[in-house]
């Protein structure tokens, strides 16, 4: 049959790009409480099944060390900063800022429940906003949970915009907030001053509210907007072109400037949502798609998911407990008794109908 045959399509075109694709080896840091792939069976937090799809297409897990200070291979393609709970220490922080800065590339999942925010990177890429720990929600029967397709026009998430009505899952315990700087930013060595581009990749849609009370109501003082879930940021930098009459440095500009080549960086404000407890949950959402399409853009391999994703023309039904119960009210009560009245009013008017004829007569 047709959907047969999509499926056999979408998975001839997977293990094309499985067999094509050259390895890569992503580096989870961990040591600092940061999320990783369990040690025996598949943890709530764990994220075994996210790693297990990148495996699938060629990426080579491996974890390093986090703490007293990080150590990051030249081999590294992308490292994984998953949600760490203990702040990073200096040393730590200096060489993740030395690899960003190398050309290497970041995916910085935040746990606003710990006590590390990330603000140190984002200020050294120049961004205003900071993580903001905040409970939000949508539903009143989950309260905490947030259900978005507010993606960017980025390149990045071009596959899910491109499926339909494609949406991630997320809980809602914080954001990244706006704010006015009030220190000089991060001061890079000289020649090697970086400028990247900031791109608001994530939101929430309308629904979205600061849930102060945790109850599932929007209530007064619990303003409801669109919240920043995600940003990405890729380097700006202007550099001369090879036939550029601008003047050559010199030879110790040269060669720091050589060491700023094109980093990215991509910082959520959720490290569950790729957890194994957030895949689980029993609702459409493309969580894998969107942490495979991130390091897929992390490495240089943007142009993959566009080819193996597939728009979805089938869609099924997702019944949550109060839908339930109101089906079996209205199934068991409300139906018999509204056609009880409609068939008594139908021959209510009936006979009266039939009593008027005969007077006439």
């Amino acid at each position: 049959g047709e959907k047969d045959l999509d499926r056999f399509e979408k998975s001839l075109i997977e293990a094309l790009v499985h067999v094509s694709l050259p390895p890569s080896k992503i580096y989870f840091a961990r040591s600092n409480g940061e999320l990783g792939p369990s040690a025996g069976r598949p943890a709530p937090d764990g994220l075994d099944e996210w790693i297990t799809a990148l495996r699938f297409y060629n990426f080579t897990i491996t974890q390093t060390e986090s703490g007293p200070t990080i150590t990051i291979p030249d081999d590294a393609k992308a490292l994984v900063l998953a949600g760490p709970t203990v702040p990073y220490s200096k040393e730590s922080r200096d060489a993740i800022l030395a690899y960003l800065r190398k050309g290497g590339s970041v995916l910085a999942l935040a746990n606003p429940t710990g006590k590390e925010d990330f603000a140190w990177l984002l200020e050294d890429v120049g961004s205003q906003y900071r993580l903001q720990s905040g409970f939000l929600s949508m539903f009143r029967d989950h309260p905490g949970l947030l259900h978005t397709g507010s993606f960017s026009d980025h390149k990045m998430v071009q596959s899910l915009k491109s499926v339909l009505r494609g949406a991630v899952l997320l809980s809602g315990q914080g954001f990244f907030e706006k704010r006015k700087p009030t220190e000089p930013a991060a001061t890079q060595p000289e020649g090697t001053k970086t400028a990247y581009k900031e791109d608001l990749l994530l939101h929430s849609d309308g629904r979205a509210f600061r849930d102060r009370n945790r109850n599932g109501r929007i209530e007064p003082g619990e303003e409801a907007g669109r919240f920043v879930l995600g940003l990405l940021f890729e380097d700006a930098t202007e550099r001369p072109s090879e036939g550029s009459t601008a003047p050559m440095p010199d030879e110790s500009q040269r060669d720091a400037s050589l060491t700023a080549q094109s980093g990215k960086l991509i910082v959520l404000s959720d490290a569950n949502m790729l957890s194994n407890a957030m895949l689980a949950f029993p609702v459409d959402k493309e969580n894998v798609r969107f942490g495979l399409d991130s390091m897929l853009w992390l490495v240089g391999g943007s142009e993959i998911p566009g080819i193996v994703v597939k728009e979805r023309t089938d869609r099924a039904i997702q019944v949550n407990d109060d839908l339930k119960l109101r089906n079996i009210v209205l199934g068991v009560f409300g139906f018999p008794v509204a056609s009880g009245l409609l068939l008594a009013l139908s021959l209510y008017l009936y006979r009266r109908r039939r009593k008027f004829g005969e007077q006439n007569r």
